[in-house]
């Protein structure tokens, strides 16, 4: 059974999560700008190129579904959970840094359903790329890790 102080702790790093997107600087959206614009960010690598800072105490199993989860993520994320940006919110860093390989390598299970839940309040998010965040969310929570549909091809 959790501790109480355990609860607390995951209530504060939630509240404070769910703060840092409110608190982002006023501008474009992350995904409305142009594609000149994408280009010159830096690219984002893939799972297995850099280590993760930070991992807990176990490595999580490779998820087929984490490069499509992060390309989703960073387009609506990103300005707040890219640590090479200036727009990075030291909080919503604290929960997970895209370019941290594995990304996913420390969020708790609670904070895989709250970035479930967020990533389907997406206005104009394809109902497809939602139903594979919820793979990815499956996978990285409960280690059912059905194949990705591309991997067959």
């Amino acid at each position: 059974m959790p501790r109480f102080g355990d609860f607390l702790l995951l209530c504060a790093l939630v509240c404070m999560a769910s703060t840092a997107c409110a608190l982002r600087p006023a501008g474009p959206h992350p995904g409305s700008g142009s594609a000149a614009e994408a280009r010159s960010q830096p690219p984002i690598p893939r799972e297995g190129t850099l280590p993760a800072a930070g991992l807990g105490l176990t490595n999580p199993p490779r998820n087929p579904w984490s490069d499509f989860t992060r390309e989703v993520l960073v387009q609506h994320c990103g300005s707040c959970h890219r640590g090479d940006l200036p727009t990075r919110v030291p909080w919503a860093l604290a929960v997970f840094d895209l370019l941290e390989v594995p990304w996913y390598g420390r969020l708790t299970a609670d904070q895989l359903d709250e970035l479930l839940r967020r990533v389907r309040a997406i206005d104009g998010l394809p109902a497809s790329d939602a139903e594979s965040v919820g793979s990815f969310v499956r996978c990285a929570r409960d280690g059912v890790c059905e194949s990705h549909p591309a991997e067959g091809r």
